[in-house]
């Protein structure tokens, strides 16, 4: 199961973030469904990129943040994803995360240079 977490606004009309840590169950869904999506943000979903929807509004949760996959087997985690972009707060549209893979020669060169 995918699940995103964050510090962000419990509601649209909270001012400051969570003091407690937010999570999220993210469902992937098909790419055509967030480019057929109207709406500003989605001009087009790239290949290091995914689509999903969530069980909690994650705008509230805030962008940037992690989605990670769990092992009930062995209880680890394994980050896969962040989020990126969506479309309005409550607005029951799909969210498009960065997928981690796709940038990890990056990453370990700024971490391990």
């Amino acid at each position: 199961m995918l699940t995103a977490t964050g510090w962000g606004l419990k509601t649209k009309h909270d001012s400051k973030g969570s003091n407690v840590l937010l999570r999220s169950k993210v469902i992937e869904v098909n790419t055509m469904r967030c480019n057929n999506t109207s709406g500003i943000f989605y001009k087009y979903v790239y290949d290091s990129e995914f689509c999903g929807v969530t069980d909690y509004n994650l705008c509230n949760i805030g962008f940037g943040s992690p989605v990670f996959l769990s092992n009930k087997e062995d209880s680890r985690v394994t980050l896969v994803a962040i989020e990126s972009y969506g479309a309005k707060c409550a607005i029951a549209q799909p969210y498009v995360f960065i997928k981690i893979g796709n940038h990890l020669d990056w990453i370990e060169s700024v971490v391990w240079p």
